[in-house]
């Protein structure tokens, strides 16, 4: 068992002293205080304290695992403590990600920063952390003592970076000509920081079709590939919300125009020919089509019943003026 214990310099004089944990670090010592840890990657971390007038150790209550370095600092009668490299870290929200300070006296934590990367004491007893915050971004904060109350979090040097995942550039083109490009189109937003969960949701304004599609980029970057689709407004959201859940989501909006051509056969504006079935009771379906080797119906739509009064049924190309084909039909008795 390996043992630990105080040197006075001023008096050469070893006080008494502690067992070492298996896997323990002392961490941290101050005029009232020594702190001790343990915590390796994906592990949860301990925090013991011993009061060096009393004698006593506790345990500091920590939750979330280990995914860097786990630092420990103590502040005035504070227990700072966090873990490091977990800002571009794809570990999800059960990492230990918030610079937190606990008080040994009142047992309650608070929240100092929202991650921090490295870490220093100043000969005055304070704290200075490079990390960032929502509020403030990243950069180099000072945490000073200040009597019982929690420590205060000072910025002393910004890097101008955000904290919080931004959109940094977009590349959403307004008129989407799907007659280009074999029909498809690239959306892309940059992002202030890799990596992130998207989902891009687009929706349809004539018709209200809804389509959500995502991406899990490990880069700064997240693009989708927009391929058919109908005619006319579209309205878009695009959601990131951070892998590892530093700060909030972000919502960003927007809005698109699809253009093409008038298609032969197509009634639904969508850019594929649609196919007219009658069923044995006299209902009339559409069926929009796909091509890949052969051509499919896919989604039927009905158009409605009544139908079994024509003995005839034709798609004639557009013969009253409108943008698309038009339908004629004769009944038996041969009234077109």
């Amino acid at each position: 068992m390996r043992k630990w214990a105080l040197l006075d310099l001023a008096t050469d004089t070893i006080g008494k002293s502690y067992d070492v944990p298996a896997g323990a670090t002392i961490s941290a010592v101050s005029e009232t205080h020594v702190a001790w840890s343990k915590g390796d990657a994906d592990t949860h971390p301990e925090i013991f304290l011993l009061d060096r007038t009393t004698g006593t150790v506790q345990e500091v209550p920590v939750s979330g695992a280990v995914h860097g370095e786990f630092l420990v600092r103590l502040v005035g009668g504070w227990v700072v403590y966090a873990t490091t490299g977990v800002f571009d870290s794809t570990n999800v929200a059960s990492t230990l990600a918030d610079v937190a300070a606990y008080n040994p006296a009142t047992k309650t934590t608070k929240k100092l920063l929202d991650h921090m990367t490295s870490a220093a004491m100043a000969g005055d007893g304070s704290l200075y952390l490079r990390g960032g915050s929502v509020a403030q971004g990243e950069g180099m904060y000072k945490v000073t003592a200040t009597g019982d109350d929690a420590p205060a979090v000072t910025l002393v040097a910004s890097t101008g970076e955000p904290t919080a995942i931004q959109v940094t550039g977009t590349d959403v083109p307004a008129i989407v000509d799907l007659d280009k490009n074999g029909g498809t189109a690239k959306f892309t937003w940059n992002l202030s920081r890799p990596p992130a969960d998207t989902m891009l949701r687009i929706r349809h304004t004539r018709t209200g079709a809804d389509y959500k599609f995502f991406d899990y980029p490990s880069i700064a970057r997240t693009t989708f590939d927009l391929q058919g689709g109908y005619n006319g407004d579209y309205t878009w959201e695009l959601t990131v919300l951070p892998f590892n859940y530093i700060g909030p989501a972000l919502t960003v909006t927007g809005s698109f125009t699809v253009v093409r051509k008038t298609a032969p056969h197509d009634f639904d504006d969508d850019g594929a020919p649609d196919v007219f079935l009658r069923d044995g009771s006299g209902q009339l379906w559409r069926a929009d089509t796909a091509y890949d080797t052969q051509l499919h119906a896919r989604l039927h739509r009905l158009i409605g019943p009544g139908w079994q009064v024509y003995d005839q049924i034709e798609v004639t190309g557009n013969i009253a003026g409108s943008a698309v084909a038009d339908l004629v039909s004769r009944n038996k008795a041969g009234v077109l």
